[in-house]
């Protein structure tokens, strides 16, 4: 069985970059910023609402457009934004893409590759509807445009409460001289718990993470 995975580029989005002073006398242009993970609601390419992974939704300006394929999606984001209250427009001060990876099945092991990253976290969010990684991939400058890293989620199995994932690398060949932080999230399973394992540098780091008690 052959499975196809998300496949991403080199050109990663950079995390947003700040210049300001020191201290802050309360009043400044980010007096008010915040941090959150969020899904965002997209349809024919406008943003229909903005929400945190705690369920809260946040006000946002009419008329917000993204370009996007499909134009109707849920997109997942690391959104730093300005909130003056709940009645008041947030002010989007920027943002990070986080990859959403599919999950595909399959118990063939010769068919799942897993090349080590560096694991930073791994963590559910507050409403339990993702599983969000912090993954540091390999990189390094290259001739060619078809060398890629391919990653992805493996379901190698399932039992009444449990889903078994493993995460799929395929380094590519790609030089390793540096990493690269990357955002990945996956949307849980109808499971009680996920057991996940991801080959690291360090070796295979494997965790239960709990969805329902």
């Amino acid at each position: 069985m052959r499975i196809h995975y998300a496949t991403i580029s080199l050109l990663l989005l950079l995390l947003l970059a700040c210049e300001h002073d020191s201290y802050d006398t309360g009043d400044g242009k980010y007096s008010h910023l915040q941090t959150d993970y969020v899904s965002v609601e997209v349809k024919d390419c406008y943003v229909q609402s903005i929400t945190t992974d705690d369920d809260k939704p946040l006000s946002i300006t009419a008329g917000m457009r993204i370009d996007v394929e499909p134009k109707d999606t849920v997109l997942r984001w690391l959104l730093y934004y300005n909130k003056v209250s709940d009645s008041n427009p947030i002010e989007i001060v920027g943002r990070s893409n986080m990859t959403l990876l599919k999950v595909r099945t399959t118990t063939d092991a010769d068919a799942i590759k897993t090349d080590p990253v560096t694991l930073t976290s791994a963590w559910l969010s507050k409403n339990k509807r993702y599983l969000n990684l912090n993954i540091g991939l390999k990189m390094g400058s290259t001739t060619s445009n078809t060398q890629l890293h391919t990653v992805g989620m493996v379901c190698t199995g399932m039992d009444d409460d449990t889903a078994y994932y493993t995460f799929y690398h395929d380094q590519g060949n790609i030089p390793q001289y540096y990493t690269q932080d990357v955002l990945f999230t996956v949307e849980c399973p109808d499971k009680k718990v996920i057991d996940l394992t991801i080959n690291t540098y360090n070796g295979t780091w494997h965790k239960q993470l709990i969805i329902d008690n």
